[in-house]
């Protein structure tokens, strides 16, 4: 949320206060809300996994697409199915070998939920980063960020 509302009669300085101050405090909430043995655990599974699927609907699939982009930097590995209907029949194949990495930040949207119900059937190690941890989507988590 923005610290300031954002209104057409903002300045240019009065803009870019208010975006430096809401990265700011995303950042510091991000921080404070990190369990470390969460975190360690997530990044174990990563490391071991074949694969790692990113999965997510709407803005959460910008992040997880722009997610994958990040990791090939490092690992060839990663995979990310832009369609929804591509991501369930991914997750349905997925094995014990795998990682499904599922990104939503309210939790209870429905095609995602049905993403990580598929995916953790198959098998796979399931990451669900959310912005809340009591949300439908982490009733299928193996680990929640």
């Amino acid at each position: 949320q923005l610290s300031g509302q954002i209104t057409m009669q903002d300045t240019i300085p009065e803009l870019s206060s208010k975006v430096l101050s809401n990265n700011v405090n995303a950042l510091t909430e991000t921080y404070n809300l990190i369990n470390e043995e969460d975190l360690s655990q997530a990044v174990e599974s990563m490391m071991e996994a074949d694969k790692i699927h990113f999965f997510g609907v709407g803005s959460s699939l910008m992040t997880a697409m722009e997610a994958k982009s990040k990791f090939m930097r490092i690992t060839n590995k990663t995979e990310c199915s832009i369609d929804s209907h591509l991501q369930i029949m991914t997750a349905a194949l997925m094995t014990e070998r795998d990682v499904a990495i599922l990104i939503s930040y309210s939790g209870p949207t429905k095609d995602t939920i049905e993403i990580a119900k598929a995916a953790k059937e198959s098998g796979a190690k399931t990451i669900c980063i959310t912005r809340f941890a009591k949300s439908p989507l982490t009733n299928y988590s193996d680990i929640t960020l």
